[in-house]
């Protein structure tokens, strides 16, 4: 909009001039030559900017999407994990559901030996945690004298720690990967 304003403006200007006869037909077309030049590359630019931002917006709207499909895929698999942690045994687990989540993460560009980390982790959460985890019902079986709320109480301390180690392994992932290095 102020590109139209300024063309304008010079426009009237060069007409101004030109009828007033302050300069000769020749000198004014010229200038009106050089008004008209200047304000196509001024439209030029501006339109070429405008692309540019375009651009440079869809770009990073897709690079936002990008990580964010991959942190959406990661943390379904991880809630995965964390429920059938509450309910199979670790090994049941691991073999019903690798077949079909290791390719999957491993396409995205993570680490298998991380990923494997991550399992374990996950899948340890899920059976320490209370209500439907296996070994909160194992604890509540060989301390028969001590209720099940008792227990609960007990265990949160050691659910909330691992959540932050899964949290920290999540988020540097060179700390669970830096002793697997040395094995090349």
């Amino acid at each position: 909009v102020p590109v139209v304003g300024v063309v304008l403006l010079i426009f009237l200007a060069v007409l101004v001039v030109f009828l007033v006869g302050v300069v000769g037909w020749s000198s004014s077309l010229s200038t009106l030559v050089v008004v008209v030049v200047v304000i196509f590359f001024v439209i030029v630019a501006v339109v070429v900017r405008i692309i540019m931002v375009v651009f440079v917006v869809a770009l990073m709207a897709v690079v936002v999407l990008a990580v964010i499909v991959v942190g959406a895929v990661m943390v379904v698999v991880m809630g995965i994990y964390l429920a059938l942690g509450m309910a199979m045994e670790e090994l049941a687990i691991v073999l019903l559901t690798i077949l079909v989540f290791f390719p999957v993460i491993t396409g995205l560009g993570f680490d298998p030996v991380w990923l494997a980390i991550l399992i374990a982790t996950i899948v340890e959460i899920g059976m320490i945690s209370p209500p439907v985890g296996l070994n909160f019902f194992v604890r509540s079986s060989l301390l028969p004298n001590v209720s099940l709320n008792t227990i609960c109480h007990g265990v949160w301390p050691f659910v909330t720690a691992d959540i932050v180690r899964l949290g920290i392994l999540i988020a540097f992932p060179a700390i669970s990967l830096w002793l697997p290095s040395f094995m090349n």
